[in-house]
């Protein structure tokens, strides 16, 4: 918390303990695994999705992932058109 106060004070003192208490914070109350916006985030899910298209040059990743990408929402745009 010092870190902090030398570099944003205001900050600091917002997450002081008299403040925000210690037992609202979900992760400092709760510091194991959690299953919510915090883990299941779109990153995670596209890491999980392209597990295997991870490890490609720059270039071929991004042409599988443009791919992926085409296969999944190409066929909800024609369902949502008709």
């Amino acid at each position: 918390m010092t870190s902090l106060q030398a570099v944003k004070s205001d900050a600091a003192t917002y997450l002081s303990d008299d403040a925000l208490p210690h037992k609202l914070w979900a992760s400092y109350a709760f510091p194991g695994r959690r299953f919510d916006h915090v883990t299941l985030n779109l990153s995670e899910i596209s890491n999980s999705a392209l597990r295997f298209q991870r490890e490609l040059p720059p270039l071929q990743l991004m042409a599988a992932i443009y791919a992926y990408e085409m296969e999944h929402f190409q066929p909800r745009l024609l369902k949502a058109s008709t």
